[in-house]
């Protein structure tokens, strides 16, 4: 009885090897071509963003050329697996957060020098400052979409009906659009499988609970 136990054991053992050695098998195949699931998924990702735009323009909200920064967002966040999506959104959201409103500071400071050469020593310094702020709330990881949204939120007022505040908020809106947009591809498009690394870790796991067992 304990012999058919023991043979049963090492067949299961063997068929969940060879299931892991699939799975890397077809891991490899996805990231050795040109054209990987990640690249879809962010092409799918910029089709949605546009969708939305053109969505909301009906109603008059906006329309599609505010949707670059959405776009170049999902770009940004796009990630290999949903639980680095989830990670970077949420840590990219701080940075949104602290690049809208710096830039909004940068607008009423820019307005009350109005000057060509300040401004632009004004524009670098707040660089530093957006940056500091990322790092001193523990989100180096937002550091990229934070200065971005500066930018774009310091330096594309074109509109002089709209308020400094009102600009941020728009801004800070096109970026949440795009970080909600790329995690609902992760999750829900081309969910990637295990990376040879963490099926390797596991079969590690795996036999060290079967030795301590074995052991008592």
């Amino acid at each position: 009885m304990n012999k058919l136990r023991q043979r049963i054991r090492i067949f299961f053992k063997k068929a969940k090897r060879t299931e892991e050695g699939l799975e890397e098998q077809v891991w490899v195949i996805e990231h050795a071509s040109p054209i990987g699931f990640r690249t879809i998924k962010t092409a799918i990702s910029i089709f949605l963003c546009l969708v939305v735009y053109m969505l909301i323009e009906q109603f008059g909200f906006t329309d599609t050329s505010n949707a670059f920064l959405a776009c170049v967002t999902a770009i940004i966040c796009m990630k290999d697996s949903v639980d680095e999506s989830l990670h970077t959104g949420l840590f990219r959201l701080v940075g949104t957060f602290i690049g809208a409103v710096s830039g909004m500071a940068y607008i009423y400071l820019a307005r009350m020098l109005d000057e060509a050469m300040s401004d632009m020593i004004l524009l670098s310094l707040f660089i530093i400052v957006v940056i500091s702020l990322c790092n001193l709330f523990k989100s180096p990881d937002a550091i990229v979409i934070c200065c971005v949204v500066f930018l774009f939120v310091a330096m594309n007022q074109t509109d002089p009906e709209i308020g400094p505040v009102v600009h941020s908020i728009q801004r800070f809106t096109d970026t949440v659009i795009g970080l909600a947009v790329s995690f609902l591809v992760n999750r829900f498009l081309f969910n990637p499988a295990k990376k040879p690394a963490e099926l390797i870790d596991e079969e590690n796991i795996d036999e060290q609970s079967a030795k301590k067992k074995s052991t008592e």
